[in-house]
């Protein structure tokens, strides 16, 4: 894991350390000629690309309110730099061939900004409904067995409970049997952890909730992470498996070993007791020969990019990037978009959904 994070770090810096720098080549035609401005607007550059660094630091110390500082103002800033440097290579282009001065191109391409940007928060704050039928075997006498999805919220001082209520507000509507969260449902310690968290201890499906950890709750600290999945009624699963209601079994796999196959594989195999399977993992990758051992694997983590371009590249890293897939072996994988946002507030061409998967009797279920 820390190799992982030593290299996550390395990236990080290194792209967006680049974007900032193109977009410091973005605004310079409208700065003052005077040293002093431009060398401010360095500055704050560099504090932005370390904000996110900060705000992780000064929490570990127990500075929350100065934590969320960082975050808020650190994370809107990587929202506008994303996209603002994708303006700024159409406007460079467009430069190219219209007769207008560099601060024109500018003024205009910084109005594009705020525009994709305000579109992007609207989008972001509007999680959609998706539903997704797969048939089973079900037990005898079910005749449906309703799953919500909740992924990627990230629920911290940037995405904050208000939010997190629209979505449980969604989840509730439907009536669901179960509800699951797969991975990263948390982002940082949280200042009032009651309130934020009411909205999810208020979900009460008959079969339980059910929740697997992602990467990011093991950047924070895991044991409040624990806590807080524990207060809202969810039984975390980590490399283990749960009997719902004598009508479903649920597997879930712990992120600290999403890379080690045979311990997936050996959560797989204790999924099969003749109820219809249920697997919960956060990264969308499969161990060989495992989709022959669940019926359904909900997953999540890619947020389909979250801000277009940048799921073409997502897609390089997980070819199953969003949406319904089969497996040799029959089992499906549903991979959610994600019902919140990492980081910026902003969605682009990626909108967030709440997936509603229902468990259907199969042809030859004998119902």
């Amino acid at each position: 894991m820390v190799w992982q994070r030593l290299a996550f770090l390395g990236v990080y810096l290194l792209v967006y350390g680049f974007i900032n720098l193109e977009i410091y080549r973005f605004v310079r035609p409208i700065l003052p000629q005077a040293q002093p401005v431009r060398w401010l607007f360095m500055a704050w550059l560099v504090l932005m690309v370390a904000a996110p660094a900060i705000s992780r630091i000064v929490e570990y110390f127990g500075h929350i309110g100065v934590a969320a500082v960082f975050d808020v103002v650190g994370y809107w800033w990587m929202g506008f730099a994303f996209i603002g440097v994708l303006v700024y290579l159409v406007v460079w282009l467009a430069g190219l061939v219209l007769p207008f001065s560099p601060k024109t191109m500018t003024l205009v391409g910084l109005g594009l900004t705020l525009a994709l940007f305000a579109y992007g928060f609207i989008e972001a704050a509007n999680p959609r409904l998706t539903f997704v039928e797969i048939e089973v075997d079900l037990p005898p006498g079910t005749e449906r067995i309703r799953i919500a999805q909740i992924t990627d919220q990230h629920l911290g001082y940037t995405m904050n409970s208000t939010r997190l209520a629209n979505v449980c507000a969604m989840v509730a509507s439907q009536n669901p049997d179960v509800v699951v969260s797969t991975g990263d449902l948390l982002e940082n310690v949280l200042p009032d952890a009651d309130h934020a968290l009411k909205p999810l201890k208020d979900l009460d499906p008959p079969l339980g909730k059910y929740a697997v950890f992602g990467n990011h709750e093991t950047y924070m600290d895991a044991r409040a992470a624990l806590d807080y999945h524990q207060r809202t009624g969810f039984k975390v699963l980590r490399d283990e498996v749960a009997v719902a209601g004598d009508k479903l079994i649920v597997g879930g796999m712990d992120f600290r070993n999403h890379l080690d196959p045979e311990k997936e594989l050996a959560v797989l195999k204790k999924m099969q007791n003749g109820l219809p399977r249920l697997f919960l993992k956060h990264r969308p990758k499969v161990v060989d020969g495992g989709g022959e051992y669940f019926d359904l694997m909900l997953a999540g983590h890619t947020h389909a990019g979250q801000i277009w371009p940048f799921r073409y590249i997502v897609k390089m890293i997980f070819p199953m990037i969003e949406g319904e897939y089969e497996l040799p072996g029959g089992g499906r994988v549903f991979v959610s978009r994600g019902s919140g946002s990492w980081g910026p507030p902003v969605r682009l061409l990626a909108p967030p959904e709440v997936v509603i998967a229902d468990l259907v009797p199969g042809k030859g279920n004998g119902q």
